[in-house]
């Protein structure tokens, strides 16, 4: 104790000083947080009332406003219930502070409010109308046009809204006074103020309104907008999925991804395109069946009202006017392309539904598609309507979405799924094989409603097979190998080929080939555990050749 004393009194002083930059302040703040973590309840109640007791005589704003910034420190760091009896009086202090005609002091009693705000949660609740009120008069005050003041006032908004959380519904007195302060904040033009619009107040306006305001910031050239847009839209994907599904920016988000250049921002738009994927894909599989292919086949779309329509409704239109540009490494041929009028421009312009896409996407876009393509088995949910033929048939019609199966789209699926395993690109096979062996796990035991005593893979074999001869090519790398002998174990242990002895001499050959070279299998470029677990996976595979035998009726065993 005596040691957090005398640190108690190193921080304390160095906030006294007067000719100390910020930094040095905020460290010292953030240090006293730090001790009233370490101590005990005593120790950090007296700390509290000692720096309560030193704000209200403090005569330098520099000090008042660092003090500030130590009492939502601690608050942030000891507090919650343990400090719950002493928010009041830290936020009559604060309020107090922030209202002083000095506006530095202003900006740092707002971030120690912040931190207030967010350390007492629903202890904060009696306090929303008066800092909302606070928030007002900082607005329509003459300093008002300070940035600094503006982005504060808008961090306190996101704050109250997380702690009003349900409460915070359309006519309530709540809703109305944060919709009052952030229609106050958008009316400023500086685009640090907008960021903090775009971050706030999500509860305040209908999830179609802000999607339509946050679109057009998808190509802003400011990136600190761009990645407050995205980071927004994930969390109305969070925060009301249902809404979401209905706006339909999954293509939207794809093409912003492709043209970003931007790492951070990239990285966060495929997390929310991942996001967005779970969130709607148990109940439209089709249509982000649709999306993925689409991208994954670079197959460009150009867009009016009657297209969009067309595309909701069949999966398969809306393609054509494809122009072949060149992207430097990219390929311009994955998979298919077609010719068609020479480009005339494109605008990023991400809100217009009627924008025009007349080239191929990056090589990265239709990679990231593969990958959420691959995600799709898992992303439906658990609803065994999925995945069961007989029990998706028997589901009553409820809604526009309803009949929206992943095991209708089985055939689709694993046709996409067979040419991405049998694409040119390598770096793209093992990506097909991996969702061939997912369909597998999810889909191997289902009989076919329409052949008794047969499983809904059967017809498929023909694909499976030969995407494990692909897959088992002596030039295929390590990954793709490993898949390959991955999804030939899963073909031999499901049964699915036991009556057919040709393919099942067919891959037992293929397996067989690396076999012969079993100690000389060898990867140079990669570790040495790389060599280790593709021999594992050989020898999984040929011993699941016993359980194909007996699989297999006696009357056809040889």
């Amino acid at each position: 104790m005596e040691i957090l004393t005398a640190a108690q009194a190193i921080f304390q002083s160095i906030l006294a000083e007067g000719d100390i930059c910020a930094s040095q302040r905020r460290a010292s703040a953030e240090g006293l947080g730090l001790l009233a973590r370490l101590g005990n309840d005593i120790f950090t109640a007296r700390l509290m009332k000692l720096l309560l007791g030193d704000v209200g005589g403090v005569v330098d704003s520099y000090h008042a406003g660092s003090i500030a910034l130590a009492l939502g420190c601690i608050h942030c760091s000891a507090g919650g219930m343990a400090l719950s009896s002493l928010v009041p009086t830290t936020v009559n202090s604060l309020s107090s502070l922030a209202k002083s005609s000095i506006a530095s002091l202003r900006v740092w009693s707002l971030h120690g409010l912040l931190l207030t705000i967010e350390a007492a949660g629903l202890s904060y609740v009696s306090h929303v109308q008066a800092t909302l009120g606070l928030g007002m008069d900082i607005l329509l005050s003459e300093e008002s046009a300070w940035v600094d003041l503006q982005q504060g006032v808008g961090r306190l908004i996101n704050a109250i809204v997380a702690v009003l959380g349900p409460e915070l519904v359309p006519g309530s007195i709540f809703f109305s006074r944060c919709k009052s302060v952030v229609a106050e904040i958008r009316s400023c033009q500086e685009t640090a103020t907008l960021i903090e619009y775009d971050n706030s107040a999500i509860a305040a306006v209908t999830v179609h309104s802000h999607v339509l305001t946050l679109l057009p910031t998808l190509s802003s050239r400011q990136p600190t907008l761009r990645h407050l847009a995205l980071s927004t839209l994930r969390h109305l994907i969070e925060k009301d999925p249902v809404s979401m599904i209905d706006e339909r920016i999954e293509e939207t988000l794809f093409h912003m991804l492709d043209e970003e250049t931007n790492t951070e921002i990239g990285n966060l738009a495929r997390t929310t395109i991942v996001r967005l994927l779970y969130a709607s894909c148990p109940s439209c599989p089709s249509h982000w069946l649709s999306i993925c292919r689409n991208m994954i086949l670079s197959t460009s779309l150009r867009r009016d009202d009657s297209a969009s329509r067309n595309l909701e409704n069949n999966s398969s239109s809306g393609l054509d006017g494809e122009k072949r540009l060149n992207f430097g490494d990219d390929d311009e041929n994955m998979v298919s392309s077609s010719e068609g009028p020479p480009v005339q421009g494109y605008a990023l312009d991400y809100s217009s539904v009627n924008f025009s896409r007349d080239k191929h996407l990056r090589y990265r876009t239709r990679v990231f598609a593969a990958e959420c393509l691959n995600h799709l088995p898992g992303a439906v949910g658990e609803n065994p309507a999925h995945f069961d033929l007989s029990l998706a048939r028997q589901q009553p019609a409820k809604g526009p979405l309803s009949g929206d199966w992943l095991v209708l789209q089985l055939q689709e699926l694993i046709s996409l799924a067979y040419q991405i395993s049998t694409i040119q690109f390598e770096n793209m096979r093992p990506i097909g094989v991996s969702l061939l062996c997912t369909i597998m796990d999810k889909f191997a035991a289902i009989p076919d409603p329409e052949l008794p005593e047969h499983l809904l893979l059967e017809q498929y074999q023909a694909q499976l097979v030969s995407a494990v001869r692909t897959a088992l090519d002596s030039l295929s790398g390590p990954t793709l190998l490993e898949a390959g002998l991955l999804l030939a174990t899963k073909i031999f242990t499901s049964g699915i080929i036991s009556r057919d002895q040709v393919a099942v001499k067919r891959i037992f050959s293929l397996i067989s080939r690396p076999l012969d070279d079993f100690n000389d299998l060898y990867f140079p470029s990669f570790a040495e555990w790389v060599s280790c677990k593709i021999k594992i996976r050989l020898l999984t595979a040929h011993a699941s050749t016993q359980m194909l035998y007996v699989c297999i009726p006696k009357k056809t065993r040889r």
